[in-house]
């Protein structure tokens, strides 16, 4: 699996984490209209500063996220749920 983050419109910034927010940062960036990363792995917790920035895909399938400011999410092949800091 492989987590993949597309910048769209002014783009966001972000913060990936290995499986929870205490986990090894594996990106920390802010993503520009068409800017695109990519994660392995299959666990991970996300901090976006603006969801309508980035379009978030895990395994080839989109990922829905709320429309909160500074979103802190945990996101697995079956789940996408609030997390804590």
């Amino acid at each position: 699996h492989e987590l993949r983050l597309t910048g769209v419109g002014g783009g966001t910034y972000l913060e990936v984490r290995r499986g929870s927010a205490t986990g090894r940062v594996l990106l920390q960036a802010t993503l520009g209209r068409g800017h695109v990363e990519r994660v392995p792995g299959t666990r991970f917790w996300l901090f976006v500063r603006r969801p309508s920035g980035v379009r978030v895909s895990l395994g080839g399938k989109a990922v829905a996220l709320p429309s909160r400011r500074n979103l802190k999410v945990v996101v697995t092949p079956t789940r996408t749920a609030r997390a804590g800091s």
